[in-house]
């Protein structure tokens, strides 16, 4: 699908085993997007108040796109390749897994939750809150110019997290194995826990 103007989801819908040159994508509120083995390369997707959706055992790749607005339902796999970048404005991610090969990069203030993330490069634009609920982030660099908020127990493990704020609320862990933090502040209302064996690195903190 070569898409030079504007795609408009006004339905439920699905695209599946379709690549999709994107401009602007808009998926109405209220609607359904199902991306089952698809790849978006490029442009806008306007989600506010709708649902992009992968079904069990389906990969949607998102590289160089941005999503603005809504949520978006991973219950298979959602993917970013090699040198691209998934940016994400307001929104919720959720469940499912996340193969980051590339960069997703917190433009606006949006969550991740339930989700498992193998992380090759994370990045929380300054002036934006990055929440984290029930997930782990494996490997990587996660670059912090914002804030990370742990708003349900979460783990970052064997990575290296720099810059900005890693804020624990009351009840929670942070639970950070083998990962390295350097020049954070740690906010810690809840418990960061390091497993046994495990190390974590402090540098600036």
């Amino acid at each position: 699908i070569a898409n030079f103007g504007t795609l408009h989801v006004t339905g439920n819908s699905a695209i599946v085993d379709d690549a999709l040159a994107n401009s602007q994508l808009t998926v109405s509120s209220g609607k359904t997007l199902t991306l089952n083995g698809t790849t978006v390369t490029g442009g806008a997707i306007t989600n506010t108040g709708a649902t992009l959706a992968v079904d069990l055992g389906k990969t949607a790749t998102l590289n160089d796109v941005t999503v603005t607005g809504g949520s978006i339902a991973d219950n298979g796999t959602v993917k970013i390749d090699a040198t691209r970048t998934l940016r994400l404005d307001g929104v919720t991610l959720t469940g499912g897994a996340v193969n980051n090969l590339g960069t997703i990069a917190i433009i606006g203030s949006s969550s991740i939750v339930n989700d498992a993330l193998t992380n090759y490069q994370l990045t929380v634009n300054s002036g934006t809150t990055l929440t984290l609920n029930g997930t782990t982030v494996t490997g990587g660099t996660v670059t912090d110019n914002g804030t990370i908020r742990i708003s349900g127990d979460s783990a970052i493990n064997g990575a290296a997290v720099d810059g900005g704020q890693l804020a624990v609320d009351a009840g929670k862990t942070l639970t950070l194995n083998d990962t390295a933090v350097t020049n954070t502040t740690i906010t810690d209302n809840g418990t960061v826990k390091v497993d046994s064996g495990k190390t974590l690195g402090l540098s600036g903190v």
